[in-house]
Order: structure tokens, then C-alpha cells, then sequence
């Protein structure tokens, strides 16, 4: 039930009375800000309803306020202000060309941009970071209320009139429809529903010289704007508002203060009876909380009201602590009236001391020079401001109206978000260049490697390539990968899972798992994944591009509440070597859950590989009773001692697989508070065991950078002085010795008993040391000493009933090993690389650190193991030692080790290798499925594949595609040239996508005409280029058949599989960005037919011209015109083929080209 819950004069005592124009309630604090006609804005905390800052913000009335997180800003209907929150001003400037301004708003995700409306037939959009304007674009009448929509303005007309514009270009996205015969008073939005109010036309009368209201609140559909059924309220309403916390719910003011919440879509009242707030004038503004459990109303004497709904209501779910005034000195003296005299004003302040005597210099006044004086005799100002490095200004850029300026890599100890870090910044305080130069990036806490001139080798540093004028597609990656294996492209948003992904690829029954998965669901990681193990498969030795991968990431909503996503709040300050160890976890966990079926566990092989099970043990040690359970998990973090000592890596992490704590906890069974002791340990073994290494700090790390130890393996033979192994290049496989000798030979110098034994079990070929023992009569042929490195290659895990304790232990440090157990052996590693600071401006922004794998990898008929070191899209064979040597390389620190258990093949039954796309995409081609909605008529443009046509590597289809934007390209200065330098190119996303039979009796007849409905926000139609227009992909109204992305690239799948020849013009882009590899047999691209080696390719229109004599993309671009002129220019190229007169016709079609600077 509502309820008044304060009455508040925000004009100061004895003053005259404004009128409150204008309320706002914070986002980030308990406060609630109004603005009077007097310019004046006043700040109020909830609940004591105090007044915490008051300030004189214009000098005409204030007709909007936008807080943020550290400025306000407010619009009058002069200037447009900003001013700290303790009131300090910071700008202040006047936009020309529109008289008086009536309105304001702040579109959605619009960054710092507001949108004016007033006297002036146009509306401005300003840009409050640059204090410029941004757009101006021209309107019928002038606006007097405007509203904010999820992708468009609605504007209130002096006449009557609605009107729709975007929120991007502020050109109107429909025709303006008449809502009330007089001028808009207020609009509310919410979803796809918009109420207005109004008033009367001027023929109707007046009461107190203004124009009578209109009782009825007008209610429009905004996806068609389609007027509903109109509310009514005879008191006549001046002001409207949604409801927060209710769908429809819409709260309707008449200017006397009767209230009544009314259901828009059938206009019934929610409440059977009215409220009135207590005033005693009009009401002049209204504003409901964030919360909806707040609402507050200004009227016409400038009185504060607010009606509450509960006994403790909040403005903000989640606020931030308001900080609170400093405390007013007491003993101050004033310096204003007409009888105080001058001479009453002393030198110092009455609460400042004098300084000692030998300061006073003799002065018979006594005092000192104002100065010399310190801080100590003034007061702390509120929010000072900062001042900004100046270094930062020149290159900074521009992404959705905000300016951002690179991240300070070069400041000691700095640390976001925190005040002393930014304190350290600002120039005041870090002046000097030379601090500036020598400081070192808290994205890492590894500084050795930044302290020392030590370079990175080339295949561990990060590429430093620059993305090419027309796009990535003509890039030779090839350069950077001279393997078979295929590469991944990491200049994406959150491409650093490409090292990880990687690690999955190369594990052989995970890798037939995934290819033979496919489901139904739009949003599966595990189809995508197939999807790219698919593409990884055909594109052997080149690059491959995880683009569908993270666009599916990307709308996991867990994947971005974990903070495992570049750019969300809750990832800023995580380093990415957690990032990725968080990562590991989320993407098994998710695979599982994808892959479990339920009643049919056996299915789950992603649960079988990676799951084990923990044993947990929980005894209460007052209650004296005991419980045992079992929980699942995919992964295993490694422990650290408190106290630093030379710890093993198998003590490490026998220690993470037995975990043990006391704690005060509540406790079912004694329904009480109880002394509980906790232990779990891992009871099942996994096939395949994931570490995560968990390293926070330096300490932790240097027991990673252990030296090696050598291993005498015969205890007569005297091992060198030196514990370090002879080869100081750590990076180069050691040489074998003594490895063609004769069977007998060697078989005669083998020792006998344990020492056999021992002797056979090896570190790898690659750790072994090239050099025998030979100090002395004593030492035996054979015998030669072994690197023993701390982090182990095999390990043997095994869970013993009596002890419940999983123990770890090294193989080759045994001679005999207790019976039963899990034998692994170590087949990747993810390790981060802690890149140096002083090239940030010549790369991509996805460069700025990175992670490498190493994997080993089964080659040839005997399987033999072979190191290679995956760097994104470069690859090269590495070594074992490379893989796990830490202390050579003070810029490497590890992320995960992946073990898996000997003989896994023979452990796990995988089903034979299977292409699911085949029934799937028959089936997407046969019965297509549009997702229009059922209330608009379909049309269909096309004639879908029949079951007696023929598919298979005879058959040619004429496709063409058609791309969206959803993320613009941004660019930054370089300080050095002034070159500007593109960091992220233009994201696209598939809008279209047309078939054509290419052969056969129906050559040229539509096969497929899809339209793609995306998940993400479109920034840009591209309509002159896409033929695509706002509606076209809206589910709602479309009349288009419209299909998911998964849908349309399963039938490009299907037909890539069954050998189709696809024949366009420009495929190599296309294809990239549908994130499909086609193999070139299967390509005919008219660039490539039309084109002669060492000149520039012609397009699509010139072609079209000159050699079919047809004039096509005049207006906007259409896919199948497209792809029909791509079909007729290969005929054409096929009957002058067949005549030999091509080559002569090439010639002459560039000499054209020559002469018409090849414009058509």
C-alpha cells in the first residue's frame, strides 16, 4: 500500500519559492537530485532526506539531470553543465541553433551523448565528453517531451504529433502519427509498449489560462506504431509513468496531485481506488526509483514529495556508499556585511597556530606572507579533481562517443580503481618522465623478465602483425606456420581461449566425441566446437577462425558472470593467466552439461574423460558423528605451503587432491554451531587429469623455476660438482649419446637387479642428458645420469581405502610401484607470457598479453610423441623440456597441465568417425522452417531442394551473401607519425544468404534465400551495401524467411560435404566471415577468373557492365541478383574459353578499365 513519506521545501528558508522542473534518481547512490526553474540543483539522501549539496548549476531552469559515476550533468534551457558531485563546476557551454531548450534525454547504451529538444525544429544530439555536438537532424515541429526507447527517441510535438526517430542518426524510423489535438506532455516507454498525454487544442477552452487536458492516455504498440486502447482519466492527466517492477503497469498524474495505476494493455485499474499526494499547487514533475518503490513529485512552490510502497524502500538494488560531508568549521569568520571592518580580520585563521618564533622573521604584525602558508591552513575541497597525464591526451580514441586512452603500462605499482594508484598518476604527483619510463604494468606480477634485457625468443613472443586495408582474409598466415597443423586466429574479442582450444583438439577421443555431436539448440558450445574441429580438420597448415565459437561464448550468460569474457566489469582487473585457469573449468563443466542425457549416463563421455570424484568427509568433533559423501569435479587446483621450501611438485599437488580444514560451521545433526573438521580427496581418478597451477605471487612461482637435478642412476659411479645440466640452452633439444651401439654391447654393460630398473625409467628423450659419467675405473658403460626437472612427466596416482589419502608419486624416482593406481603421462601445457611494454602501439589491442601451449602430439604408424609450441596462428615443434622449464624463461609462467592415463584408447571406447551434418542438413533443406512470426504473411522467395535432385560433386550452386555490422572499427593516433593505426576492424555479422542452381534443367532458380536473425545488437544495416533494412530481421514483423545462423550453416555444410561447386564473386571474404572452410575444388570465384596475375581485381558491378551488358547494384546490393551475375559471367567465361578467344578478351576488358578508372 503507498504511502507519503516526506514532505521537503528544496528553495531555501526566506527565499522565494521555483517551481521544481525536474527530478532524477541516482544509479550509482542512495540520492535523489532536483532542479528548480531557478537553476538551482539540489542533491537529497535517502532516507534521512538531508540535503547533502546544493549548487547554483545555471542561471536559467534546469529542464534535465543525468548523474553518473563521478560528474552530473545537467541541461537548462541555455547551457548544458557538468559539475562534480560535490558541486564543483567543470563546464559549461551553449548549443546555438536552438533557442530555448524544452527537453532532454539520454539514449540507451549511447555512452555520454544527450539528445535536446526545443524551440527549434531539429533535434541535437551533444556529446558531453568533447562538449561539441555530434548530429543535428531537422524535425517538423517543435519538441516538447522526449523519451527513451531500447533502440529509437520518441518525440512529443508542440501540434500533437509522435514521432520515432533512431537513437543512432536521429532520422525518423516511421511516420509521425497524431496522438493528441494539442502539445505532448509527457511520454512513458517500457518493452513494446508507449503511453502518452496531452493537452486539448486551444478551440476547447482554457481553466487558469492553460489549455484544457485530454482525459484519455493515449497507449501505442511501438513495433508498428499501432494505437491501443486508450486509458481513461477524467481529471485529466498531465504526467505518465511506467511502473518499474510490473509489466504494463503505468502510473497516469492529474495536476492536482490524484494518482491512479492503470494496465495498459487492457486498461483496468490495478488499484480499486485513487491516491492523492499533499500539495498545494500543481504538480510540475515526476519520477519513479530504478527499484519502482519509490515515487517522487515536485509541484509548483518547489515542495518535495514522496510516496513509498514499503516500510524500507531502496532508490538502487545494489548502491554505493554515498561519501558524506566534511564537517563545517565552527569558529568561522564571516567575511560578508556592511559593519564588519577590515581590521577585524586577522593575519591566520583563529584554528590555525602560529608557527614557531624563529619563523616569525622579526615581523612586529606578526603572521607570515600567505605564501609561505601550508596546507594545514585551509580545508580539504570535495572531490578534488585530478588532473589527466598529458602524455594521454594525444592518443586517445574514440569508441561509442566515449574517449579512452591506453591503459598506463608504465606506472609502478598502479592499480585500477584505486585511489592511491590514481593519485600516483595524475600529473601533479608523476610529473617526471623518467618515473613514467621506468614503471612496470601490474597486469603480471612477474617484473624479473621486465627488469632485465633478456628478449623473448620469436615463436613465444606475441606476432606483431597490422591488420590489412581490406581485411584479414588477405593476410599470408601461411609464413607463420610451416606444420601440418592448423592454426587459429587470435585478433578477436576473447581469442585467448585459442591455446586452450588447442589442447582439446589434440586429445584424440574428446576430438571424435565432438565431431560426431550435433543438436537443435541455437546456443551449443559443443556444436561450435565441432563446427571448428571440423574446419581445423579440412584446413591442414593453415588458419583457422574461431568466429562462431565466440559469438556463442559471448551469449553464455554464466561465461560473462564469471568474468572469463574481455570488457565486462567483473574481468577488468583479472589477470589473464586466471582467466584462462577459470576458463578451463567453466568450458568442461559446460561441455558436460551440453552432452548429458538424461537416464543414459553411459553418453557422457566428456563426464567419463575429464569427471572424477571427490570424497568428502565431513566429522564433527563435539557431536561425534561422522558423514561421508561423494562430489563430482573436472579439475584440480594445486596447494601451496605457507611456509616456502623446497617442495616437490608431486607434494604440491598431493596436497590439492587432499584437502583438510577446521572451521565453526552449522551442523544439521546438532542443530547448533559446531567444530566441524573437513576433508576431501580424490577417490576416482579421472582418464584425463586437468591442474590448474593457481600461481598468485612471485613465491609461488619460483618453486616452478627449480633447477633441474641430475639422477646417478648407478650409486658407484661420482656425479659432476655441478647439479645443473651441461646444455645451457634450454630452448634446443639435447643430442642422444651412445644410441647405435651394438645389442650385445649394451645388453653386457646393463646393470643388473634395481639398478636395471631404475636405469629404464626416463624423464623423456628430451631431458636426458648427452654426456655419460665417466669420473673413474667405476663407472659403467649405460649407466649416464638424468635430468630430473620438477615438474613431473609421469605421474602415478593412486586412492588408498584405509588411509582415505590419494597418493601421488613419481615413477621414475620407484623402482617398483605398489600395484593398482592410474599411470599419467603429461601431453599439454598452457603457460601465460608476460609480454614487454614498449611496442603496445604497433599491435592489435587483442595482442596486449598472451598464452602459448605446448602438446604433444601422436605421430606416424608407432605413435611416436613429437613437442609442438602453438602461438595463436603460429606454430613450431618444440621439446619437452621446453614445455615444462620455467627457470630459464623468467617471462613464462604456467596456467594448466593436462595428464592423461597411458593406453587411454584401450581404456575408452570411442564410436567410429561420423558426419552429422549429412541427416541434419537434408533435413534443414527439405522442410524449411521460417521464424516469422505467424501473424504476417511469409514470403517465399525461393523453390527448396526436392528429394530427386541430385546433390553431389556434379551439382554448381551460385551463392552470394550479404553482412551486417555489430561492432565498429576503431583506430588510435600514433604519437610518433600521426598515422592512424587500425587496433579493431569492423565486426560483421551473416544478414543473408541466396542459392541458385547453377545447373541442370532449373539453372538460375532460387534455391535458398535465407534471411539470418542474430543474436547481437546490429550498429549498422549496411543498406546501401546489404540491400538490408531495419524490420527486415525482426521476428516480429519480417515478412522475410528468416532462420537461425546454426540453421543456415548447416545447409552450407551439407552441400560443402556432398562436394558441391560453389560459384560467386569474392568467396574467399564470404566464407571467412560465415566461419566455414570450403576446399578449393569446390571454389569457382569470378575475382579469380576475371583477373590478371599482378593487377587489381575488378568488381563485381564493372564485370557485370562491360561483359554481360547488365546494370545491376544501383540502389543497394541484392544477393540473388548477385549470384545470378556471378553464375552468368562464369558462363560467359566457359563459351570464350571453349572459343580461345578469353585471354584477347581479358586484355581488352582491362584496357576499359584502364580508360574508365574502372568504375561502372
Amino acid at each position: 500500500m503507498w504511502g507519503q513519506a516526506c514532505i521537503l521545501n528544496i528553495n531555501s528558508m526566506g527565499r522565494k519559492r521555483y517551481p521544481v522542473s525536474c527530478i532524477a534518481f541516482d544509479n550509482e547512490e542512495e540520492v535523489l537530485w532536483t532542479g528548480s526553474e531557478a537553476g538551482i540543483v539540489t542533491g537529497i539522501l535517502h532516507p534521512t532526506y538531508e540535503r547533502i549539496v546544493r549548487y547554483g548549476a545555471s542561471p536559467s531552469p534546469i529542464r534535465g539531470i543525468f548523474p553518473s559515476r563521478n560528474v552530473i550533468t545537467t541541461v537548462s534551457t541555455k547551457y548544458i553543465n557538468t559539475h562534480t558531485r560535490g558541486g564543483v563546476s567543470r563546464a559549461r557551454w551553449e548549443v546555438d541553433g536552438l533557442g530555448d531548450i524544452a527537453c532532454a534525454v539520454k539514449p540507451i547504451s549511447r555512452g555520454q551523448k544527450i539528445i535536446l529538444g526545443g524551440e527549434g525544429k531539429e533535434l541535437i544530439e551533444i556529446d558531453t565528453f568533447a562538449n561539441k555536438v555530434a548530429t543535428r537532424h531537422p524535425c517538423l515541429a517543435n519538441t516538447t517531451t522526449l523519451a527513451k526507447g531500447q533502440r529509437f527517441i520518441a518525440c512529443g510535438k508542440a501540434d500533437g504529433k509522435l514521432e520515432c526517430v533512431d537513437s543512432s542518426t536521429l532520422k525518423p524510423t516511421s511516420n509521425p502519427v497524431t496522438a493528441h489535438a494539442g502539445k505532448v506532455l509527457d511520454i512513458s516507454i517500457k518493452g513494446n509498449l508507449m503511453v502518452t498525454c496531452g493537452e486539448l487544442s486551444q478551440d476547447s477552452g482554457f481553466r487558469n489560462e492553460q489549455p484544457l487536458l485530454d482525459i484519455f492516455v493515449r497507449v501505442f504498440d511501438v513495433r508498428m506504431m499501432r494505437q491501443l486502447r486508450p486509458l481513461t482519466f477524467k481529471s485529466g492527466t498531465s504526467r505518465v509513468q511506467f511502473m518499474a517492477r510490473f509489466t504494463s503497469s503505468v502510473l497516469v498524474c492529474s495536476p492536482s496531485g490524484r494518482l491512479n495505476i492503470f494496465d495498459a494493455n487492457n486498461g483496468s485499474m490495478d488499484f480499486g481506488s485513487y491516491l492523492q499526494v499533499q500539495t498545494g499547487s500543481h504538480i510540475t514533475s515526476l519520477e519513479a526509483s530504478p527499484t519502482g518503490e519509490i515515487l517522487a513529485f515536485g509541484d509548483y512552490d518547489g515542495i518535495l514529495s514522496t510516496l513509498v510502497d514499503r516500510e524500507n524502500p531502496k532508490i538502487n538494488n545494489f548502491s554505493r556508499q554515498t561519501e558524506p560531508l566534511p564537517p563545517f568549521p565552527t569558529d568561522y569568520i564571516p567575511l560578508y556585511g556592511s559593519n564588519l571592518p577590515l581590521s577585524a580580520i586577522p593575519i591566520l585563521p583563529p584554528h590555525i597556530p602560529p608557527p614557531p618564533k624563529d619563523k616569525w622573521r622579526g615581523r612586529k604584525g606578526g603572521g607570515e606572507a600567505l605564501s609561505r602558508w601550508t596546507d594545514r591552513c585551509g580545508t580539504t575541497s570535495l572531490y578534488p579533481l585530478a588532473p589527466v597525464d598529458s602524455s594521454l591526451v594525444p592518443d586517445y580514441r574514440m569508441q561509442d562517443s566515449l574517449g579512452i586512452a591506453p591503459f598506463p603500462t608504465s606506472t609502478v605499482g598502479f592499480r585500477r580503481n584505486c585511489l592511491t594508484s590514481i593519485a600516483k598518476f595524475t600529473a601533479t604527483s608523476s610529473a617526471s618522465d623518467k618515473f613514467r619510463r621506468s614503471a612496470v604494468s601490474n597486469r603480471s606480477f612477474i617484473t624479473t623478465f621486465r627488469r632485465s634485457r633478456e628478449r623473448i625468443p620469436k615463436r613465444y613472443a606475441r606476432v606483431k602483425i597490422k591488420i590489412p586495408r581490406f581485411g584479414l582474409h588477405t593476410f599470408d598466415f601461411g609464413s607463420y606456420n610451416t606444420t601440418d597443423k592448423s592454426g587459429l586466429l587470435n585478433l578477436l574479442p576473447n581469442s585467448y581461449i585459442v591455446e586452450f582450444i588447442q589442447v582439446l583438439y589434440h586429445l584424440e577421443p574428446l576430438r571424435k566425441h565432438i565431431l560426431n555431436h550435433i543438436c537443435m539448440r541455437e546456443l551449443c558450445i559443443t556444436c561450435e566446437l565441432g563446427f571448428l574441429f571440423h574446419m581445423m580438420n579440412q584446413s591442414r597448415g593453415a588458419t583457422a577462425e574461431p568466429r562462431n565459437l565466440l559469438r556463442t561464448l559471448r551469449q553464455v550468460k554464466e561465461a560473462s558472470a564469471l568474468g572469463l569474457l574481455e570488457g565486462t566489469e567483473s574481468s577488468r582487473d583479472t589477470r589473464l593467466s586466471v582467466r584462462i585457469q577459470g576458463l578451463c573449468t567453466f568450458l568442461l563443466q559446460h561441455l558436460s552439461k551440453e552432452n548429458s542425457v538424461t537416464g543414459s549416463e553411459d553418453v557422457n563421455l566428456i563426464h567419463k574423460l575429464f569427471g572424477f570424484t571427490w570424497q568428502r568427509r565431513r566429522h564433527c568433533l563435539d557431536g561425534k558423528h561422522y558423514e561421508v559423501d561423494d562430489e563430482p569435479g573436472m579439475t584440480v587446483n594445486m596447494e601451496y605451503p605457507r611456509v616456502r621450501r623446497n617442495a616437490t611438485f608431486e607434494e604440491l599437488l598431493e596436497v590439492g587432491l587432499n584437502s583438510e580444514k577446521t572451521q565453526r560451521v552449522w551442523c544439521e545433526r546438532c542443530g547448533a554451531y559446531r567444530i566441524t573438521k573437513k576433508a576431501k580427496s580424490l577417490s576416482r581418478p579421472p582418464m584425463i587429469l586437468t591442474i590448474k597451477a593457481d600461481v598468485n605471487s612471485e613465491a609461488d612461482l619460483d618453486l616452478w623455476r627449480a633447477k633441474p637435478s641430475i639422477i646417478n642412476p648407478n650409486p658407484k659411479t661420482k656425479l659432476p660438482k655441478s647439479s645443473e645440466p651441461k646444455d645451457s640452452t634450454p630452448s634446443e633439444p639435447k643430442k642422444e649419446s651412445s644410441e647405435h651401439k651394438d645389442n650385445s654391447e649394451a645388453k653386457s654393460s646393463e646393470p643388473k637387479g634395481p639398478e636395471a630398473k631404475r636405469s629404464e625409467a626416463k624423464v623423456g628423450s628430451e631431458a636426458e642428458v648427452g654426456s655419460e659419467a665417466k669420473e673413474g675405473s667405476e663407472a659403467k658403460k649405460g649407466s649416464e645420469p638424468k635430468v630430473r626437472t620438477w615438474v613431473a612427466p609421469n605421474l602415478w596416482l593412486r586412492f588408498e581405502e584405509k588411509t582415505r589419502h590419494c597418493r601421488v608419486l613419481r615413477p621414475e624416482d620407484h623402482d617398483k610401484l605398489p600395484q593398482g593406481g592410474a599411470h599419467f603421462e603429461l601431453v599439454s601445457v598452457v603457460s601465460h607470457v608476460s609480454d614487454p611494454p614498449d611496442t603496445d602501439s604497433e599491435l592489435n589491442v587483442y595482442n596486449a598479453e598472451h598464452l602459448t601451449a605446448h602438446v604433444a602430439i601422436s605421430e606416424g604408424k608407432e605413435k611416436k610423441k613429437q613437442w609442438y609450441l602453438f602461438n595463436g596462428f603460429m606454430i613450431s615443434k618444440s621439446t619437452l623440456k621446453d614445455a615444462i622449464e620455467f627457470g630459464s624463461f623468467p617471462w613464462k609462467q604456467p596456467c594448466i597441465l593436462v595428464y592423461q592415463q597411458k593406453g587411454l584408447l584401450n581404456h575408452i571406447k570411442v564410436p567410429p568417425r561420423q558426419n552429422p551434418i549429412t541427416a541434419h542438413g537434408l533435413t534443414a533443406f527439405l522442410n524449411p522452417e521460417s521464424l516469422s512470426s505467424r501473424s504476417v504473411v511469409r514470403l517465399r522467395t525461393f523453390a527448396p531442394l526436392r528429394l530427386d535432385e541430385k546433390v553431389g560433386p556434379g551439382m554448381r550452386v551460385a551463392i552470394d551473401c550479404e553482412f551486417v555490422s555489430v561492432e565498429k572499427e576503431e583506430y588510435r593516433i600514433n604519437k610518433k607519425n600521426g598515422k592512424r593505426i587500425l587496433v579493431k576492424p569492423i565486426r560483421h555479422s551473416l544478414a543473408r544468404i541466396s542459392l541458385l542452381r547453377a545447373s541442370g534443367k532449373e539453372a538460375g532458380k532460387p534455391l535458398l534465400d535465407d534471411y539470418i536473425v542474430g543474436s547481437e545488437p546490429i550498429v549498422d544495416y549496411l543498406t546501401r551495401y546489404s540491400g538490408i533494412e531495419p524490420g527486415d530481421l525482426d521476428r516480429s514483423i519480417s515478412t522475410r524467411h528468416l532462420v537461425t545462423l546454426k540453421s543456415a550453416y548447416l545447409r552450407l555444410r551439407y552441400l560443402a560435404d556432398q562436394g558441391v561447386t560453389f560459384i560467386g564473386h569474392g568467396l574467399k571474404s564470404d566464407f571467412m566471415l560465415i566461419n566455414i572452410v570450403v576446399p578449393k575444388r569446390q571454389i569457382i570465384d569470378t575475382v579469380e577468373v576475371y583477373h590478371i596475375e599482378g593487377r587489381r581485381m575488378l568488381s563485381l558491378r564493372f564485370l557485370a557492365l562491360h561483359v554481360l551488358k547488365m546494370d545491376i547494384q544501383g540502389v543497394t546490393h541484392d544477393s540473388i541478383e548477385d549470384a545470378r551475375t556471378a553464375m552468368l559471367l562464369y558462363d560467359r567465361y566457359t563459351y570464350l574459353r571453349d572459343q580461345g578467344k578469353f585471354e584477347q578478351f581479358l586484355g581488352q576488358l582491362y584496357d576499359i578499365g584502364d580508360t574508365v578508372g574502372f568504375k561502372a
